[in-house]
């Protein structure tokens, strides 16, 4: 799997091998942290996204995951 630059570009994609088809994936989410980038990205099937809702994914991305990035870049010395 080639990567994209894009950490959500590449989070669904990652998520759609896993899971090849929509009932597979319904319900699956997964968390992708870019540690060159200090970026990360939420990404889930349709009824992953209604539970957890937009404003959550949304705020986890933009509050949390940069500083989770930060700290494994500082934790692992990249």
């Amino acid at each position: 799997m080639q990567s994209k630059a894009d950490a959500f570009e590449y989070a669904d994609q990652v998520l759609e091998r896993w899971y090849p088809s929509v009932e597979e994936g319904n319900n699956k989410g997964i968390v992708v942290l870019i540690t060159s980038q200090k970026e990360g990205a939420v990404t889930g099937g349709p009824a992953f996204v209604q539970a957890v809702g937009e404003n959550i994914l949304d705020a986890t991305v933009s509050e949390n995951l940069p500083g989770i990035c930060k700290f494994v870049i500082l934790f692992t010395g990249i």
